[in-house]
């Protein structure tokens, strides 16, 4: 129902033009802290109010009945702080002047964190060891406790005033920063920290890498420190360099501390051309086994030698890393290049996604039809048949891995007036939910964004593909 604002008529400027009701899609994050103050993003369609208003005539955004305070609003998303409140879930309510009005039950819900709740974060590199070409490495991690007392971090050693002797548990005084050390087992580079969760919001931690031989030439690199959200079932990482002046060391972390392995696949990252797959085992953390872990389970590859053979035709490549069965440990991943001559180091690591939704994806591939506007898969259990455009091909049912992705060898031939043989194809597939995503490489061609949904009603349309559009005969 259409809500007004009390408003005198000769106060109100003409009506925008009205357009359909508004939705709302998504509350992120759906949670948050009793005492407010979390930036909650409510997402969906017509947002904008739809009326101008010569006095105050807001949009508003209620939680349990309290305004909260809005930042920002645009025709799909409103930003708004949310209010104090007390434990438990409550209604949200949108009410958006000429626009109308939602109302999400129980759409977000305040809790109180409990007094030994511990937010974790992975410290990717805790450890300082010597290097190549005489290089000594050195971690520094400092803290930076915004909070209005004191912060003591239990698996982790601070200086106390002039005293060289690190104290445990480390102690970070109100609105100070100090460095603290971590010490992960020996072979394991990567350390877990637990912060407080009441006081987490106003704590930063920075973690630099550097070289001390080369200390005037360079401050060093600054490594991300990791929160617990950032672990995902597969991690890509894009724009890693094949030249063979740099070092390449790809390091993956589980989010558990057991024995785990992980997939790594690299693909040229314009045409998602598969070019290897590796098998990374990854050497347990450490647990007492009463405690949380103190570091992650942890494994490291050298890429340079394994993209060598691909520099010429592929410059950079993405490095996809998933954990090697279906439903495994969570992981982690970055990529360190190093120049071997500056021995400046370089990080890349995999966009930040706070709050990122996972696509229920089946294990496997359907059995069924699958189907889009000219295109059309039939799977069997044994046979995957595919026809898009004026094109077929075919090829045995797909393992497909833990991230979704499948790689099978099969056959391709264009249906023009005068067909060539079936050539010997290879096939990259993405499944996320109902959706598969099919590239097809042969020879020098490869045909991308072959997209079709399970269940898509129809029947494919087959035509001839004019002659002088063949790819196949471009191979001739």
């Amino acid at each position: 129902m259409m809500k007004r604002c009390l408003l005198s008529a000769a106060l109100i400027l003409a009506p925008l033009a009205l357009s359909a009701d508004i939705t709302i899609s998504t509350i992120t994050p759906a949670a948050g802290l009793t005492r407010g103050g979390e930036f909650v993003h409510v997402h969906g369609s017509n947002l904008l109010q739809r009326i101008a208003c010569v006095l105050p005539c807001p949009t508003t955004v209620k939680f349990g009945g309290t305004p909260g305070t809005i930042v920002g609003v645009t025709v799909s998303e409103i930003v708004v702080l949310a209010p104090p409140h007390a434990a438990g879930p409550v209604d949200v309510d949108i009410d958006i002047p000429g626009g109308g009005s939602a109302t999400i039950a129980s759409g977000y819900f305040y809790q109180d964190p409990q007094p030994d709740e511990q937010i974790r974060l992975l410290v990717p590199v805790a450890i300082s060891a010597p290097g190549a070409s005489n290089t000594n490495w050195q971690t520094e991690v400092l803290v930076n406790n915004g909070n209005g007392e004191l912060l003591l971090l239990e698996n982790a050693a601070s200086q106390a005033g002039d005293v060289a002797q690190g104290v445990t548990p480390a102690n970070i005084p109100a609105f100070s920063t100090r460095p603290i050390t971590l010490s992960p087992p020996r072979g394991n580079a990567g350390a877990f920290l637990y912060v407080p969760r009441r006081l987490v919001d106003n704590v930063l931690v920075s973690v630099r890498v550097h070289d001390t031989s080369r200390d005037g030439e360079s401050w060093g690199a600054e490594i991300p420190v990791v929160p617990e959200g950032q672990f995902r079932s597969s991690i890509a990482l894009a724009g890693v360099p094949t030249d063979l002046r740099f070092r390449t060391l790809l390091r993956v972390y589980g989010y558990d501390f057991t024995h785990d392995e992980a997939k790594v696949a690299l693909r040229d990252d314009d045409t998602g051309e598969l070019l290897a797959t590796r098998t990374l085992e990854l050497i347990s953390g450490t647990q007492d086994g009463t405690n949380p872990p103190v570091a992650p389970a942890y494994g490291q590859l050298s890429l340079e030698g394994i993209l060598a053979p691909f520099a010429v035709a592929h410059a950079r490549v993405r490095a996809e890393v998933a954990s090697a069965d279906f439903g495994g440990t969570p992981l982690w991943a970055f990529v360190s290049v190093t120049n071997n001559i500056t021995e400046q180091v370089t990080t890349i690591t995999p966009a930040i996604v706070p709050a990122a939704v996972a696509i229920p994806t089946p294990p496997t591939l359907t059995v069924g039809h699958w189907g889009s506007p000219g295109s059309c898969v039939d799977v069997t259990s044994t046979q995957v048949t595919a026809t898009f455009n004026c094109q077929a091909g075919s090829f045995p049912f797909p393992l497909v891995g833990p991230d979704g992705r499948f790689e099978v060898d099969g056959v391709f031939q264009t249906l023009s007036p005068l067909p060539l043989a079936p050539v010997a194809a290879h096939y990259s597939g993405v499944l996320q939910g109902p959706t598969l995503t099919l590239t097809v490489h042969f020879g020098t061609v490869t045909i991308q964004g072959i997209t079709v949904e399970f269940g898509f009603a129809g029947e494919c349309a087959v035509q001839a593909c004019p002659i002088s559009d063949d790819p196949l005969r471009k191979l001739h």
